[in-house]
Parts: C-alpha cells; sequence; structure tokens
C-alpha cells in the first residue's frame, strides 16, 4: 500500500508540474482517501484548488494545516502567497514575516514581506519595506525586481539619490529596463538633470503614429473598424473593471494576440508588420537605450478595451513590454481638438504619484483617432483623460514582449 502511495503522489505531482490540476486533484484525493491525515497530500491538493479557482476553500486549508505543522517556512510562504493574490495584505505580511524568522537566509521572505509593507502604504510601514528589500538583496543582488522595488520605497520616502544608485545599478545590469528607465525619467527631475530626464522620455522621436488608412485605403479601414467593434464589444472575455487592469469605468478583455482569423487577427497582422520593422530599424541604429534593447524575438500581447463615460486609465507602465501600444477602434465625436479638458486623449509623462516630489515631468497629449495606432517604449508612462460621453470608446492596446 505505501509503495503505491508513493507511486501516486509522484503521478500526482508530475501532472501538478505538467499543469494538468484536474487530473492532479483526482489522484490528490484518492491519496486523501488512504491517508486522511496527511497533511502534505492536503498541501499540494490546496495549491492545485487554489489555481483551479477555489481559493477561499484553499486558503482555509492552508491555515488549518499551519496551526498543525507551524514551523515549515514554506507552507507560511504558499499561505502568504495565496493570501496576497486575495489582496488581504495584513493577513500575508503575518504568514511571509514568520517565514522570515523561520528561514532568515530566505531572500523571498524578506522580499515579500517588503511588498506587503508597500501595499500598505504609511511611512513607517514603507521604511520598514526599504529594509526588508535591503536585506533580501544581501543574498541575491542581482534580482532586478527586488532592487527596483527598492528604489521606488525610497522615492516615496524622498530619498532619491539613494533611489538614483538603485536604479544605475539595474541599468548596468540591464540597459533599457522598462521599470528602471521609467523610474529613473522621475528621478532625474528631482536631482535637476532634467535634459536627461527628457532623452529617456524623448515624445519627439519615441512617440510614433502609424494609420491603418495609409496602407489600404480610408474605406478598408472604416470596414475593418466596423468589424472590430463588434468583435471586441462581444468578445467572450470581456469584463467590467477587471482586477489588476488598470481600466476604470468600463471593459477590458482577455488576451486576443493568439486569435486565427477574423478582424482582430487582420489588425494584429498589420501591427506585427509595424513592429517588426521598426525593431529592424532599431538594430540597425542602435542609437539609444531604446533601439539598443530591441529584441531579437517578441510575443505579442494584446486586449481590446470598451470605456463608457467617465472611462479612463491611471497612469502605468507595461513593465514586462519592451514597446507598447494602442489601436483606436471607435472614438465618439466629444474626442475633440476643441476640448481644453482633452477628455478621452491619451497622455504620455505623468508618473506615480511620489509625495515627496518636488519637480513635475514634461508631458505631452495625443488625440485618439478611429484607425490610428501609436507606439511607445513600454517604460513611458501614460494614461487616459476621463470621457466625456454618452457613447463607447473603443481600442486595442498591446505589447511586444521579449523572448
Amino acid at each position: 500500500m505505501l509503495e503505491n502511495f508513493d507511486q501516486l503522489m509522484e503521478q500526482a505531482g508530475d501532472l501538478h508540474a505538467r499543469g494538468n490540476l484536474p487530473a492532479a486533484v483526482k489522484i490528490y484525493a484518492n491519496l486523501m482517501a488512504l491517508q486522511p491525515d496527511n497533511d502534505i497530500v492536503r498541501f499540494f491538493d490546496a495549491l492545485a484548488q487554489f489555481d483551479l479557482g477555489h481559493r477561499a476553500e484553499a486558503i482555509g486549508t492552508l491555515q488549518k494545516i499551519v496551526t498543525r505543522l507551524p514551523d515549515i517556512a514554506k507552507i507560511r510562504m504558499d499561505l502568504g502567497s495565496m493570501l496576497e493574490r486575495e489582496h488581504r495584505h495584513e493577513e500575508a505580511l503575518a504568514q511571509f514575516s514568520a517565514a522570515t524568522r523561520l528561514n532568515p537566509d530566505d531572500p523571498a521572505a524578506h522580499i515579500m514581506v517588503g511588498h506587503m509593507l508597500m501595499q500598505l502604504g504609511k511611512p513607517a510601514q514603507i521604511a520598514k519595506a526599504a529594509k526588508s528589500y535591503a536585506k533580501g538583496l544581501e543574498r541575491v543582488p542581482g534580482n532586478p525586481v527586488a532592487r527596483l522595488a527598492l528604489a521606488r520605497a525610497l522615492m516615496l520616502l524622498g530619498r532619491w539619490a539613494e533611489a538614483d544608485t538603485e536604479c544605475a545599478r539595474v541599468l548596468a545590469q540591464a540597459p533599457g529596463h522598462t521599470g528602471a528607465m521609467a523610474m529613473q525619467s522621475v528621478i532625474c527631475y528631482e536631482l535637476g538633470r532634467a535634459d536627461e530626464a527628457r532623452a529617456i522620455m524623448d515624445f519627439e522621436k519615441r512617440l510614433l503614429s502609424r494609420d491603418i488608412a495609409d496602407r489600404r485605403g480610408q474605406a478598408e479601414a472604416d470596414r475593418l473598424n466596423a468589424a472590430l467593434a463588434e468583435a471586441v464589444s462581444t468578445h467572450p472575455s470581456i469584463a467590467y473593471e477587471p482586477k489588476d487592469y488598470s481600466t476604470k469605468k468600463g471593459y477590458h478583455t482577455g488576451e486576443i494576440a493568439n486569435e486565427k482569423s477574423g478582424p482582430i487577427h487582420e489588425l494584429l497582422s498589420w501591427i506585427r508588420a509595424e513592429i517588426d520593422a521598426l525593431i529592424a530599424e532599431c538594430r540597425a541604429t542602435p542609437s539609444d537605450a531604446f533601439a539598443g534593447n530591441a529584441p531579437a524575438a517578441y510575443r505579442l500581447n494584446a486586449w481590446g478595451v470598451v470605456m463608457e463615460d467617465q472611462g479612463h486609465q491611471s497612469s502605468h507602465i507595461h513593465r514586462d513590454a519592451w514597446l507598447s501600444g494602442v489601436y483606436y477602434i471607435k472614438v465618439p465625436d466629444s474626442v475633440s481638438e476643441a476640448d481644453p479638458e482633452h477628455a478621452g486623449w491619451i497622455e504620455f509623462g505623468t508618473p506615480h504619484a511620489y509625495p515627496k516630489r518636488k519637480t513635475t515631468s514634461d508631458i505631452t497629449l495625443i488625440r485618439p483617432r478611429p484607425g490610428k495606432a501609436i507606439l511607445f517604449p513600454s517604460y513611458f508612462y501614460h494614461r487616459t483623460i476621463p470621457l466625456r460621453s454618452t457613447d463607447t470608446r473603443i481600442c486595442i492596446a498591446f505589447d511586444a514582449i521579449p523572448v
């Protein structure tokens, strides 16, 4: 029986690792029937159940296991990660903090403590977060995510020179790094290096406009946009204000870059061609950090957005990408040159809020037009000015992510 148990456990672990979670949980259920008190099997089953969407039950299971096995740091870390994904940051902090006490040499535990303290957001907690990040980086000095998290904490504390040092370390290791470039554009203003900041956020050189009508004619562009408006608005994955996205007062689809036919596929084929041409140009003449970081290969991510009245996106960057962009399908008449408030326009340059900041960044605004695509470095901060319209504004956004 024990030999069979071990074989089943190995089989379930293999299925779990390969992502076949339904098959894995069936075997876990059989194993728990054989050994009802085996918390290790329950632990792995809870991990699979969480990823299958049974989040509350999985968290409850791990909470019970932690009371019986309080001294296993890994269980604390996984429970903390589940709680973090449910935005239960104080509870997650308690688990990650316990993990640091159980295993003081685990850099991941210290880094996650930092992340949770940053989510809680009070000045004293941000100062503690900086110390936690520094503690983790003692053991993994080459971790750019942790180092940029430390830089952001230092920026929030107004410690600009120290933040500059941390960003410079990342850029020395990874020139053109998206997160570091975005942060440095803010830091340079604060340290009196405005010209350097403007060179990073070079709107004139790096904001590129492409119009599909220039290639296909206006009638063909109008046909495609009408089909795209219908495809995006009725896409099976579309959801209102989905969690973890910057879209407010609007709908957001899931991933659409893998469609094999139809208007979305047609548009993205054109976008891929434009990206390919830009990459070839950048690699031939790498004139700055953005061009020098042009990928040899990339995968395209894309998603649709349908904004209603007051719909907007808060300022953000696309951390995993090299190039980002947006193609406008439908734009209400109220989004006009005559509007002094630029409702529904896209703005580049405004970063996240830093309370200790004393300077402001240069910005530029672009009015959306149907059939127009805007391409830009993924480290460009950008946001949408809230729309004022009874009609919808529809677009497809996309990222070129190096592979």
